[in-house]
Formats: structure tokens, C-alpha cells, sequence
């Protein structure tokens, strides 16, 4: 009876009708030819033949103590630095004054109906020249519209080979957030080439989302290719993959006539004059990492292996960051300038308890973007801002018997004989709540939010990275050989410190797994 509930459960899982997001931006002389609807991933069959108790979860990851961390160069494109998120949601305004109020981010510029765009609205926030944060919105569809009947959903994206963020579909937006909630839909990166970023993820067997599309940079007028290549042009490109789920991994790319300094103005953006986008007033300066949950993790890195070229930076099991009650599985993917990273977590199956990735799957609707690292200028100061300013919340302060543990492990690693950390800032941290680790190169202070929004999804890390500083030599070594040819010529800023430096936190995370426990407790998510 049993294998007939499953043979069963197997038919019903794999009838599923093709979501909108399977033809994303694809018109239909585009779309391969063996793109099939997606079904339901073999992974999550097998979580819930797990939860019958049919079978158990394997265990062939390897412990942090085991990894023996390497950088082999292999970027299959030129990988330069995280550009800017996406966030969905239903009322773009709303969430755009909660991020300014909230975190102290600049309102630099706007897109909606008034802007040629009737389709959706966004709104760009930013902090100096490296923390943006798209806030999108799909306006109301009218009544009768293509959205509202059978098959509106692809009919609305026909003959779309390219966009811009902070585009929208009706149907997209609708379906996104009826699934997810207020989310992130894409993740922004700068390569040396978007052309070639999509072209190779592509032929890595990655999922072609958004065909590479060229802008003017001053005007944000449709380019084509032959156009956007002339000599003393100043354009953009842009191209997305998809990351995971319903997730853009979203390419943006300048041409030669573009400094590498100058910033990238987003195509049919308006300048909204509210702000000049210098440094927060909450000290943010950019992105460190992007996390995302997903079902099987070996899937996941496997196929972004292929499709980048990433190497894998960090691994970490249960057994690592678990406490007795639930765990995860957690590996990091790195550029080869390990600017940017990508860690990717899998829930453990078990435990006494559910795990908080498997919760987040659920709430979710599948896999997506658990939280991203901002990189703060300086830590304690900007909890301090964001405390004062009360309408993003903090999780609760450790107990004190984890800086009581945090002190003996830094003194027996020799960290602050080393001078990479003080008893004062110790004690500040203590103050503030904030979470100490460190590792063979640096030290880490960090400290999370609770869930930004409705759902217990998604949330922002604030961190702060100390050691770990460089030769001026060594920003050429993390170059992609590939693409060398395809340089104008002017010399990348020297980056100052490695990246991930101190780590990601493998000392904490089982304090902070019990600070969420309690706070699933305490609002019934588990």
C-alpha cells in the first residue's frame, strides 16, 4: 500500500501545471527546444517521503574541519563585484520608505508610468556606490486584461528578448508574489561582459531568463548590438539566468567608454533629487554575500558549478552549525576575486524539530533568497542607528554565557594576541548584542534581523570583516583568464581585503540557529 501511495503521489507531483516563470522574458523563437514545464524537483519528493519516514536523508557532505578551502581560478567569465537586489513587492512606496527610514538607505531614483513604464513601478535606494536595492512593484492589472484569463500569463511575455530592471510583468509580479510573498527576484552582478556572462552560463546548461540587451547609459534608449559597439559609445548591458527558483542571477555590464569608476545609471530610471547617494547615514557600504535556501544543495552547487564556474569557498554540515534540535547543510560558491560569494543551504532531516530552512521552504513557496550580508563600516555604530531608528527589529542579544565562550575561544586561537581583535571591542560587542568568529585569517563581527516582512523569509545580515588585507599585486591573480582579452585596458580598483575574511560565522551559528528557534516559538512558525 504503500509503494501504490507513492507511485500515486509521483503522478499527482508531476502533473503540475507549468508556472509562468518556466518562459520567463523568452519569447517563443528564443526558447529552446527542449524546454520543457518544470516539475516539481525530484528533491522535494524526496523531503516528503523523508517526513513518511521511507527513507532517510544522506549524509555525504564534508565537515568545515575537513575542507581544505583552494581557489583553482576557474570563472568561466569575469567576474567583478555584486551590483545590486531586487525586491518584489505589492506596494513599492511603502517598502522603499521602510528600507530609507529603516536602515538609513538614499532614494536616488524612480521608474513607473510616468516614466514610459506602465507596467510596474521601482524605486532604486542606495548607499555611496556600492549598496542598491531595487524596490518593484507590479501596478494593478486592468479588469478584462490578458493576466485575468487562461494562459494570460504567457501571452503577456511574448516577444520580450530583453529589459531592464525594475520591468515587471502583470502576470510575473502577480504570480511572483502570490508565491513568495515580498521577496528577492533577482540578484545583480557586474561582469566584464553580460554577453558573454549569459552566453557561457548558457552553454553550462544554465536557464536563460533575459537575452542580453543593450542601453544608452546617459539616455536609457533600447540599443542594439552593432549600435551599442560603436567606438566612444557610452552603453550598458544586461542579461539574466536563473539563479534558483523563481531567483535572477541578473549580469550588468558597461561598455569600454565607461570607466570602470563611473557609476552605472539603470536604463529609464528618473532621478528623484531626494538624495546624492553618499554613504547612509547608517554606515552601509555594499554587499558581502547573498544566501539562498533551497532543497538539495549538492543539485544546486553542482549546477552552478557548471554554469560559472564558481568554486566552492566554504562547507559546513548538521554537525557543524546543527543544534540538537534541527541543522542545516551549507555550502559557499566564490568568484574567482571572491568578491562574490553565494552561499546555499539545504534543511536536515530527523531532528526533533523542523529545520529553519525547511520552514523557510515552505513559507516561501520553494527555494529563494534566505537573507544578504551588508558590509557595514562600522558595526556597532550602525546597530546603534538602526536600534534608534525602531522599525527594523534585531534579533535578541546572545546569553551571556556565548561572550563568556567567545572570549576563551579568541584567547586559545591567539586572536587578540595577534591584534586582530581587543577586550574592548569584545565588550562593545557584548553591548550591542553583536556575534564574534574568526578564522585562520580574520575576524567577523555580525548580527541578523528578524524576518523583514508578512512571511518568515527573508532578512538582512549586518557585517563587518577585520584582517585579512592585500598586496597590491594581488588583484590581478583573480582575473579570469578567459576573458583577459576583452579589458579596456584601465586597471581595477585594488581590492584592500580577501573576501569572506573571518569567515561566515561557524562559531555562531549555533547560538544564532537557537535565537531563531525561540523566535519561531514564539510566533508559531514551528
Amino acid at each position: 500500500m504503500l509503494r501504490t501511495g507513492g507511485a500515486l503521489l509521483l503522478l499527482l507531483l508531476t502533473r503540475t501545471v507549468p508556472p509562468c516563470s518556466a518562459f520567463r522574458l523568452l519569447p517563443h523563437h528564443f526558447r529552446p527546444t527542449n524546454l520543457q514545464p518544470r516539475r516539481r524537483p525530484a528533491c522535494l519528493l524526496k523531503r516528503q517521503l523523508m517526513v513518511a519516514g521511507e527513507k532517510e536523508q544522506e549524509t555525504t557532505h564534508i565537515p568545515s574541519s575537513a575542507f581544505a578551502r583552494q581557489n583553482p581560478l576557474s570563472d568561466r567569465f569575469d567576474v567583478k563585484c555584486f551590483h545590486h537586489i531586487e525586491i518584489v513587492c505589492a506596494d513599492a512606496r511603502s517598502t522603499a520608505r521602510y528600507l530609507e527610514k529603516g536602515l538609513g538607505l538614499r532614494s536616488r531614483a524612480f521608474k513607473n508610468s510616468s516614466a514610459g513604464k506602465s507596467d510596474s513601478v521601482s524605486y532604486l535606494l542606495q548607499s555611496g556606490t556600492g549598496l542598491r536595492v531595487l524596490v518593484t512593484a507590479p501596478l494593478q492589472p486592468p479588469e478584462g486584461s490578458a493576466v485575468s484569463s487562461p494562459g494570460g500569463a504567457l501571452e503577456s511575455r511574448e516577444g520580450r528578448d530583453g529589459g531592464s530592471p525594475g520591468e515587471v510583468g502583470l502576470c510575473e509580479g502577480a504570480e511572483f508574489l502570490s508565491r513568495h510573498g515580498t521577496a528577492i527576484r533577482a540578484v545583480g552582478v557586474e561582469v566584464g561582459s553580460a554577453v558573454d556572462a549569459y552566453a557561457k552560463c548558457v552553454q553550462g546548461g544554465g536557464e536563460g531568463v533575459l537575452l542580453p540587451a543593450w542601453f544608452d547609459a546617459d539616455s536609457g534608449e533600447r540599443l542594439n548590438a552593432e549600435t551599442a559597439s560603436e567606438v566612444g559609445r557610452r552603453a550598458i548591458c544586461i542579461s539574466e539566468v536563473r539563479l534558483y527558483g523563481d531567483v535572477s542571477l541578473r549580469f550588468v555590464s558597461r561598455s569600454p567608454s565607461l570607466s570602470p569608476s563611473e557609476e552605472l545609471r539603470f536604463p529609464g530610471f528618473v532621478l528623484s533629487g531626494e538624495g546624492d547617494g553618499e554613504d547612509s547615514d547608517f554606515l552601509l557600504r555594499g554587499f558581502d554575500h547573498v544566501v539562498g535556501n533551497v532543497w538539495d544543495m549538492k543539485e544546486t552547487m553542482g549546477r552552478l558549478e557548471e554554469m560559472t564556474g564558481f568554486h566552492e569557498f566554504a562547507e559546513f554540515t548538521s554537525e557543524d552549525v546543527g543544534t540538537v534540535d534541527s541543522g542545516l547543510n551549507s555550502v559557499v560558491l566564490a568568484s574567482n576575486n571572491e568578491r562574490v560569494l553565494l552561499p546555499i543551504n539545504e534543511p536536515t532531516f530527523g531532528t526533533s524539530r523542523k529545520s529553519q530552512i525547511q520552514t523557510y521552504l515552505e513559507f516561501n513557496g520553494g527555494p529563494g533568497v534566505q537573507h544578504v550580508a551588508i558590509q557595514c563600516e562600522d558595526i556597532f555604530e550602525s546597530v546603534r542607528r538602526i536600534r534608534k531608528a525602531g522599525l527594523v527589529d534585531l534579533m535578541k542579544r546572545p546569553r551571556a554565557e556565548y561572550y563568556a565562550d567567545t572570549r576563551r575561544r579568541m584567547l586559545r586561537e591567539k586572536v587578540v594576541e595577534e591584534g586582530l581583535i581587543d577586550a574592548e571591542t569584545l565588550e562593545c560587542a557584548e553591548r550591542e548584542g553583536v556575534l564574534v568568529d574568526c578564522d585562520d585569517q580574520g575576524v567577523l563581527l555580525q548580527i541578523f534581523t528578524t524576518p523583514l516582512f508578512d512571511r518568515p523569509t527573508l532578512f538582512f545580515e549586518f557585517i563587518e570583516r577585520r584582517g585579512c588585507s592585500l598586496p597590491s599585486s594581488a588583484s590581478s591573480s583573480s582575473s579570469s583568464a578567459s576573458n583577459k582579452s576583452e579589458r579596456s585596458g584601465e586597471e581595477e580598483e585594488v581590492e584592500k581585503q580577501a573576501g569572506g575574511c573571518g569567515g561566515f560565522g561557524k562559531g555562531n551559528f549555533r547560538e544564532l540557529f537557537r535565537k531563531v528557534e525561540e523566535f519561531e516559538r514564539e510566533r508559531g512558525y514551528s
